[in-house]
């Protein structure tokens, strides 16, 4: 896999590439089961196993990686089915995003890039190939508005004043 061109205008510098073997799978609904009339959801697991089997490839392949809540990711998957079952790749690369978020990023919000194929089905050669790379820093959004006073950043649009400059009166 290259770098694509269409990555936003930073060097990217490359995290991790790792291979995790076996037949790609997509993330599956979480379950509700009720007990005692109270409600209790739970991730499948098949899709927990999967999603550790992720998690681990990319601690063996990153080494001793932190995840930087400062820093914007991007993402590369190809993923090489062995069957011609039906699969979403949306799905499919849900489960890995999910399965690195705390391990590679802090938070998921900060993967601003990401990038997947689905290979033709190739039986025995079933697997999965990801490539993270961190493209620079992170610009988290903004809720709220600006401060009409000193131009920081309010909790809400409609709040006209920081809770600094309301409490300086």
């Amino acid at each position: 896999m290259t770098v694509p061109t269409d990555l936003p205008p930073r060097e990217p510098r490359l995290i991790a590439r790792f291979v995790v073997d076996g037949e790609p799978l997509s993330k599956e609904r979480a379950r509700v089961i009720h007990r005692d009339g109270k409600a209790r959801s739970y991730t499948p697991d098949r899709t927990t196993q999967a999603e550790g089997r992720v998690g681990w490839a990319f601690r063996q392949a990153a080494g001793p990686h932190r995840p930087d809540p400062d820093s914007a990711y991007s993402v590369l998957v190809t993923f090489h089915p062995g069957t011609r079952q039906r699969r979403d790749i949306d799905n499919m690369l849900k489960l890995v995003l999910d399965a690195l978020s705390g391990i590679a990023w802090a938070d998921d919000d900060q993967v601003v890039h990401v990038a997947a194929d689905k290979a033709a089905p190739s039986p025995g050669q079933a697997r999965t190939e990801v490539t993270v790379y961190q493209v620079g820093p992170y610009q988290r959004p903004t809720r709220g508005g600006t401060c009409e006073v000193c131009q920081g950043p309010t909790s809400r649009e409609t709040v006209r004043r920081c809770r600094r400059c309301r409490n300086a009166r």
